[in-house]
């Protein structure tokens, strides 16, 4: 079926323009004029008694129900002539989500992430959201890498529940036993695996999660972007890459860990992330979101003490890391966008008080980094998040951590998931790295090409 045009700002505005002057803008009644609302403080409050009640869908995968649960009861008890349902996705989430809002069914707020931004952006089925004052606030309080994953085109499309980035994690037991902090470079990292290996502490000290992703093989992401490389030519541009360049480097890196090196688990097709939990294994590539759940461990004696640093570099020190973001975003189709508009604020930002309930409960609760320093400042979450992670560490990534290349083109999907077969051949060595390195930036090329054709 063919889709109607994106709703401007004003057609989001115009309509409902009292509902969405509330809850733009605080502290003003109904009543009060337009002039003297634009003066008054960015901050939403509780709307008004609606004429009939109002029934809401959020459509997204299944994660943690009572976090949940506890944000959508803080939202009727501010709104209580709204009723908002969940509908969970298990499987095939990105087509089953869009053929829901094509068809019609009824979808207010969505989750979104790497594997459906750029696709449902390029089919004008995400609302921009930029232009209502406390969008834009909430905007600006956002971490810079958290706000990336989130605008394109000077837009902003969706607000996080939460924001993470990949680390280093490490077994700081087991490295302790070799007198070894961790490691700042990959060539640091191998020597320190020999030594543990040497001393029988671990069989494989690196584990890696290369397992195929549905949305984007981060840890290789973070290995590229810490080198200081790029999986994408300006312009898609096509370029023969030289034996130097860095991501034929790590590609043949890795092909040594794995096969004259022994450092890596050769698992790393269908490991976790939670592997370096077991005890075996020294370092992994992972999310901060890990370390709740290796302190939980820690404190019921199943795993080792688990710490966390930056990524190593090729040759030193990383530079960066990836960063990612999963938002709330309003379908174009939806209906009630106003109100829609404001059960996703309440859901990735403030409630109608002006409070950051929703990021703070998935702090707390799950220890799901938040997206807005102003949240991790609270002593509340400041007390708990330091237990696993030293939070000058986790700002200043959360300052320069990168999205994944080409996150708002219709065809990222597809690129990533040919470049996790590309990366599986080289290191099983079915391709050498220049020729994985290559075919890499040839389906670039050829994805944006096709797409400039068909425009």
């Amino acid at each position: 079926m063919s889709l109607a045009p994106r709703p401007t700002r004003r057609d989001l505005l115009v309509g409902s323009a009292s509902l969405l002057a509330t809850i733009a803008v605080g502290g003003c009644s109904q009543q009060e004029s337009s002039e003297k609302t634009a003066k008054s403080t960015p901050t939403p409050i509780i709307i008004p008694k609606l004429i009939e009640p109002v029934s809401l869908n959020i459509t997204g995968w299944p994660y943690r129900q009572e976090p949940l649960e506890n944000i959508l009861d803080r939202f009727h008890s501010l709104n209580p002539d709204i009723t908002v349902s969940f509908s969970d996705v298990r499987a095939e989430y990105g087509t089953t989500v869009e053929t829901a809002i094509v068809s019609g069914q009824q979808v207010n707020v969505m989750l979104v992430r790497e594997g459906q931004a750029g696709l449902w952006w390029s089919k004008q089925l995400l609302q921009p959201l930029s232009g209502i004052s406390s969008f834009d606030t909430v905007a600006d309080a956002l971490f810079p890498a958290a706000r990336h994953g989130v605008e394109t085109e000077g837009k902003l499309i969706g607000l996080p529940f939460y924001t993470d980035a990949i680390f280093l994690a490490y077994n700081k037991s087991m490295l302790d036993k070799i007198g070894a902090g961790p490691p700042e470079t990959w060539e640091e990292l191998l020597a320190y695996s020999r030594t543990l290996q040497n001393r029988g502490l671990s069989r494989w000290p690196l584990s890696l999660n290369f397992s195929p992703k549905a949305n984007a093989n981060l840890p290789w992401w973070a290995m590229v972007y810490g080198a200081g490389g790029k999986l994408r030519e300006p312009g898609d541009e096509l370029r023969d890459a030289e034996p130097q360049d860095i991501v034929p480097s790590l590609l043949r890196m890795l092909r040594t860990f794995l096969v004259d090196d022994l450092i890596l688990n050769p698992d790393f097709g269908e490991t976790s992330y939670s592997a370096i939990l077991e005890g075996d294994t020294a370092f992994s590539l992972v999310g901060s979101y890990l370390g709740r759940i290796a302190a939980n461990q820690l404190t019921h004696h199943s795993s080792p003490l688990i710490r966390f640093a930056t990524v190593p570099g090729l040759d030193t020190p990383a530079v960066a890391t990836v960063g990612w973001t999963p938002f709330y975003s309003v379908p174009t189709t939806a209906s009630n966008l106003d109100l829609s508009a404001l059960l996703a604020l309440h859901l990735g930002a403030i409630d109608g008080t002006g409070d950051f309930f929703a990021p703070r409960v998935w702090a707390l609760q799950e220890g799901l980094p938040p997206a807005y320093p102003s949240v991790l400042h609270e002593a509340a979450v400041r007390s708990q998040f330091q237990t696993w992670i030293d939070l000058d560490l986790l700002e200043d990534t959360f300052a320069s951590a990168k999205p994944v290349e080409a996150l708002w083109e219709p065809w990222f999907s597809t690129w990533e998931h040919w470049m996790q077969d590309e990366l599986q051949a080289a290191l099983w060595g079915s391709k050498t790295e220049l020729a994985a390195a290559n075919s890499i930036n040839r389906y670039a090329h050829g994805l944006s090409r096709r797409l400039d054709l068909d425009a």
